[in-house]
């Protein structure tokens, strides 16, 4: 599409070529020569041939480094992921010049495009501008996000290489997962200032989501049980990261897959005896501890020391009771939470002040009003109904993983987050798949 043929063939010849010849030099850089830092230039260069070429490998190491956030460098600031990011989407445009492709936007994007400008809009009305520059700055990117990986992910292999690289990335990362949550067995793992453990653990029940999707893609019968072990053993960091909200997700994403088999009854008795192995297994191990046991007890509550959500959400409601339309702008709940605190006696008194949401509807509904609200749902619905799709076609994928970011949203504030971006862009990318399929068979 909107590609020239004789063009994109000279241009795949050449990266081949300069591809086979880079690896040679760089064998004989690392093993015969003992340079090891030009032999890793040189690698990466050959990576970035390869990328510019196929920027979907590009866009699946973005994936891959994902999970990295959630665990050291979860925050506003310049990180490695965006770092990344940066030169993927750089890859990308180099890719539109050499291949001479077009843009394109499909509903869902543009959607988003409205919600992120209304947020603009709603500045107009803020009145705490200390944080507002900067996340915003970060709104647009993950917006130019999602239009990377429409753009970038052009068939069923590169959908395919992107979901992969997810599910990679979370099984590189799992050992160190893995060591922060067994040694602070006691509580809740926190080692670095800015770690995210609802941040890791969105990754990762997303991973498995398309680690399932996978395996029931492929063919051959020795990867397909590779993928099912590697889903499976990701349930593991996922149950110790103690994230409430993503266990919620993952076993709503999972239902959803379910329910879209032909043996419903016998699928999900297989889930639940799968999840009370590991549990099992966990306990055996020692790493089922009081505060698991607590967390998972208050599932329902949501309430636990020293914080609760229901409680901020009960100040959100009296923020929205007063500004339903509009909104009170753009990341002003923290600024304007102290105002509404004292007006919501019910609640506990040692609630901190400059509190989250830790609720994607409360925060779009109290910060942009019914407007943002109503954007953000048409976003979401758009996203498993991207094109036409006959009814025996429709691809279960999309609606898994609208589901799965729908009920991480009602515990966690994801607007900001580069997955929930990622995540719409899969589930349209799906169904865009789907219709194609479709059309190819007629």
């Amino acid at each position: 599409m909107n590609v020239r043929a004789d063009t994109a063939g000279d241009y795949n010849w050449i990266v081949v070529a300069a591809s086979l010849v880079a690896a040679v030099i760089s064998l004989i850089l690392y093993w015969q020569l003992q340079f090891p830092i030009a032999s890793a230039v040189t690698v990466a260069l050959v990576f970035l041939a390869v990328a510019v070429a196929r920027p979907s490998a590009a866009l699946a190491l973005l994936c891959a480094v994902l999970p990295v956030e959630g665990i050291a460098a979860a925050n506003i600031e310049m990180t490695e992921v965006r770092a990344v990011g940066i030169g993927v989407f750089v890859i990308w445009v180099v890719h539109l010049v050499l291949y001479r492709k077009l843009i394109r936007v499909n509903r869902t994007f543009l959607l988003g495009a409205a919600l992120v400008a209304w947020a603009g809009v709603s500045l107009l009305w803020a009145t705490n501008f200390e944080i507002t520059g900067a996340y915003y700055f970060t709104l647009i990117q993950v917006l130019l996000l999602a239009l990377l990986c429409i753009n970038v992910i052009e068939n069923e292999t590169d959908f395919r290489l992107v979901l992969g690289g997810l599910l990679l990335g979370a099984l590189i990362t799992s050992h160190l997962s893995l060591a922060v949550f067994v040694e602070n067995v006691v509580e809740r793992a926190r080692t670095f200032e800015a770690q995210n453990p609802n941040s890791y653990a969105m990754v990762v029940g997303f991973s498995m989501l398309g680690g399932m999707y996978l395996m029931r893609s492929m063919r051959r019968w020795w990867i397909k049980v590779g993928l099912l072990l590697a889903t499976l053993f990701m349930a593991v960091p996922l149950i110790l990261a103690q994230s409430r909200t993503a266990w919620m997700a993952t076993v709503a994403g999972f239902a959803v897959m379910i329910w879209h088999t032909r043996h419903r009854v016998r699928n999900f008795l297989i889930l639940f005896v799968i999840t009370a192995g590991l549990l099992a297994g966990l306990f055996a191990a020692g790493l089922v501890n009081i505060t698991l046991v607590e967390r998972t007890s208050q599932l329902m509550t949501m309430r636990e020391k020293g914080t609760s959500r229901f409680d901020v959400w009960m100040v959100a409601s009296n923020m929205i009771a007063d500004n339903p339309v509009l909104g009170v702008g753009y990341m002003q709940f923290p600024s304007r939470f102290n105002q509404y605190r004292p007006a919501t006696p019910s609640i506990r008194r040692d609630l901190h002040s400059r509190r989250d949401p830790h609720s994607t509807y409360f925060s779009v509904i109290a910060e942009l009003g019914i407007v943002g609200f109503a954007l953000l749902m048409a976003m979401l619905w758009s996203a498993c109904r991207e094109e036409k799709i006959h009814p025996g076609g429709k691809p279960w994928l999309s609606d898994s993983f609208v589901v799965y970011l729908m009920m991480f949203s009602v515990g966690g504030t994801l607007l900001h987050a580069k997955l929930f971006w990622v995540g719409l862009a899969l589930a349209a990318k799906a169904r865009h798949l789907a219709a194609v399929r479709e059309e190819n068979l007629e």
